[in-house]
């Protein structure tokens, strides 16, 4: 297989599948990685049932554990150089599926992770192929890791962004079984991500993009509309419908293609950056950080901060965002997008001390800013203040 962008076939479930769909053409054994936290799920034996029943030998693992270099250098080792992989799991274990089968069969790929150095994107030359099959199961929704081209690398100081079509999946299937079984609160903080992810970059970059704002903005509308029923739903005491969970991680998996993007600032997400260093210095998940960012990173926009983003494209934005959902939501962003975190349900409020906020305002301006492009324009200072800003609430 050649460089350059692949694509990713999207299937849900396994209706109209075979065996030369999961595993190709050859009768390699088959390296099904599974994430120890839905190990034993019913719907994870009948993977591998099937994968049997398709006259494939299957060699089964179970990975825990963040991602680190050397966890996915071993899990490398372990899958060897050649047959297909199936990865089952969330957005970690997918990244490092990604990585593995690539380090496994081009061990010298191995140079462009550990070399030193303090930007936390990394990018892979667009030369590096794959040939083995990468097929990837999700059961989280919102990290959009089924069909992306990039994977988080856990660093002992934080988590390096990896960059390359190569890392990009063949085949994503996506099953309703493990999205039925996720509690409430993922459910919200699921679509929560895939809406900051859709959101993010259209109002970070200050021109217009017919075709890609237009997707953007139907996107998002159609997340804050199911979020919306997915939210009455629990709140009845019943589950979202399966289709319903199926089209948001569909929809969350649109903002990692080119479609949405092109011709757009590729560092225009400032939010995504700071709302990963905020989740490292201070212990908690993306989206806690993503629900405690957003109301002080949209003030600091309306207010004119263009450094960060667009006052007019996020208030276009909004203007259709308001109307899309169950209720109709203040016209201001930041008190709409407030009252959507409420209505979700999704706590916003988060608690550091000074030396905490100094810790991920350091970070995220050696990571991503002092000269890099993903943070242009911003003095450690102003990441500081806005990052204060953002947890000063809980006071």
């Amino acid at each position: 297989m050649t460089g350059g962008p692949r694509t990713v076939r999207v299937c849900s479930g396994w209706n109209g599948l075979d065996r030369r769909d999961l595993a190709g053409p050859t009768s390699e054994t088959v390296t099904l990685l599974v994430d120890a936290a839905v190990a034993g799920a019913p719907f994870v034996g009948r993977v591998a049932a099937g994968l049997a029943g398709a006259d494939a030998d299957v060699d089964t693992l179970v990975l825990r554990g963040a991602g680190e270099l050397t966890g996915i250098v071993d899990l490398a080792a372990r899958i060897g150089s050649a047959g297909p992989v199936l990865a089952v799991g969330g957005g970690s274990l997918i990244d490092q599926a990604k990585l593995a089968t690539v380090l496994a069969e081009v061990p010298d790929a191995r140079r462009y992770l550990e070399t030193p150095q303090r930007s936390g994107l990394v990018v892979l030359p667009e030369q590096l192929t794959r040939s083995r099959r990468l097929v990837v199961v999700p059961t989280t929704l919102g990290t959009g890791a089924e069909v992306s081209r990039v994977a988080c690398l856990a660093r002992a100081d934080g988590k390096q962004l990896v960059s390359g079509e190569v890392l990009r999946p063949d085949l994503a299937v996506l099953l309703p079984e493990p999205l039925t079984t996720l509690p409430g609160p993922l459910l919200a903080e699921g679509v929560l991500e895939a809406l900051f992810r859709t959101v993010g970059p259209y109002v970070g970059d200050l021109r217009d993009t017919a075709t890609g704002d237009d997707l953007a903005e139907r996107t998002a509308a159609r997340l804050v509309a199911l979020g919306d029923r997915a939210g009455d739903a629990l709140r009845a005491g019943g589950r979202p419908e399966p289709d319903l969970l199926l089209e948001i991680v569909r929809l969350g998996g649109l903002s990692h293609l080119p479609d949405m993007h092109a011709g757009r600032d590729p560092f225009g997400a400032r939010g995504w950056f700071l709302a990963n260093e905020l989740s490292v210095a201070l212990g908690i998940s993306k989206t806690r950080a993503i629900a405690a960012l957003l109301p002080p990173l949209w003030q600091a926009i309306v207010a004119g901060d263009s450094r960060i983003g667009s006052a007019e494209r996020l208030r276009r934005m909004w203007s259709r965002l308001r109307t899309a959902g169950r209720r109709t939501r203040p016209a201001d962003p930041v008190a709409g997008i407030t009252e959507l975190l409420e209505s979700w349900g999704i706590p916003r409020w988060v608690t550091a001390d000074a030396a905490r906020i100094d810790t991920a305002a350091h970070q995220a301006t050696r990571a991503w800013g002092g000269g890099l492009p993903m943070l242009a324009g911003l003095r450690r200072e102003d990441v500081r203040a806005l990052l204060a800003k953002t947890v000063a609430a809980a006071a």
